[in-house]
């Protein structure tokens, strides 16, 4: 979180922070730390399980490899909002599938941001609009995703996206709705095609010599207002894509779905199905972990 302002600060953690106290008669109060404070944000989950800090919302991106299973709730096509996608974390996060992968913290609850959508400077809405097109990509397994659909992955640093979109270097970029309000796409692009392209999960995660000190009653507790805040962090971000959906709207950009919705999804299930089988291979419960995220929808 930035600041105390980010819309997970407002829709999860203060309100989180808030109910647990309430709850334990005060026997709990949290302090919170913003932006690097305690460190880089690729730290954080480290941080945490070395007790720098007690708890930890982090970024899974941050250390890909490190969790894979948790990885797999950013697979392209799997939700189609962030509450979608906050619940489906909090379902793997409750069943037990992912205890192994956390075995150096306390896993407390997986939320997510939003959905990533299409931001093109002239109209797509099939993959025959796509083909050829650049598109910038943060990097990592969705350049494959884009190969997969016709286009031309560009990697290319977020903060240089605005002056890539003015010169031609790309036509067009992944981003969630919201966040592209911060790099002013609706000056350089006319036209979203909303084809939830992959989100970014947030597991929330306490130090285990942090947990362990509390009792029962209040680990309970913890854990009921953690699922709650996990949800309500993504419908935070849906709230915030609502809004500047309306706004640029209200600019002139225009919003679709693709003519034929089944051929995105055809095009990018082989990555998927082997994303599923390479973890499988490990001897991971891959398949066990993609339907349960799936069944959220």
């Amino acid at each position: 979180m930035a600041n105390a302002k980010h819309q997970t600060a407002v829709y999860a953690m203060l309100p989180f922070a808030e109910a647990v106290n309430k709850r334990t008669n005060g026997r709990v109060t949290m302090q919170f730390f913003y932006a690097d404070q305690l460190g880089p944000r690729k730290e954080i989950y480290q941080s945490t399980a070395n007790g720098v800090n007690d708890l930890g919302l982090y970024v899974t991106s941050d250390i890909t490899g490190r969790l894979p299973l948790t990885e797999t709730l950013q697979l392209p096509g799997l939700f189609a909002s962030g509450e979608l996608a906050s619940t489906g974390g909090m379902r793997l996060a409750q069943s037990g599938l992912l205890d192994k992968e956390y075995n150096d913290t306390k896993l407390l609850g997986i939320s997510s941001t939003s959905p990533n959508q299409l931001f093109t400077k002239k109209q797509v809405l099939s993959l025959t609009d796509l083909k050829g097109l650049k598109i910038r990509q943060p990097g990592g397994p969705a350049a494959e995703y884009w190969k997969a659909m016709g286009g031309v992955p560009v990697t290319l640093a977020a903060t240089d996206l605005y002056n890539g979109l003015v010169s031609g270097l790309v036509d067009g970029t992944q981003l969630t709705i919201a966040t592209s309000k911060v790099y002013n796409l609706q000056e350089v692009t006319k036209y979203v095609l909303l084809i939830n392209l992959g989100q970014t999960s947030q597991p929330l995660v306490a130090n285990l010599k942090t947990w362990n000190s509390f009792p029962k009653d209040v680990q309970d507790i913890i854990m009921d207002e953690a699922a709650k805040a996990m949800v309500n962090n993504g419908k935070g971000y849906d709230a915030s894509d609502e809004e500047v959906a309306t706004a640029y709207k209200t600019a002139g950009v225009v919003f679709n779905n693709p003519t034929n919705p089944q051929e995105w999804k055809t095009a990018i299930k082989p990555l998927i199905d082997k994303w599923v089988s390479d973890l499988a291979a490990k001897g991971l419960p891959a398949q066990q972990v993609y339907d349960k995220a799936a069944a959220a929808k």
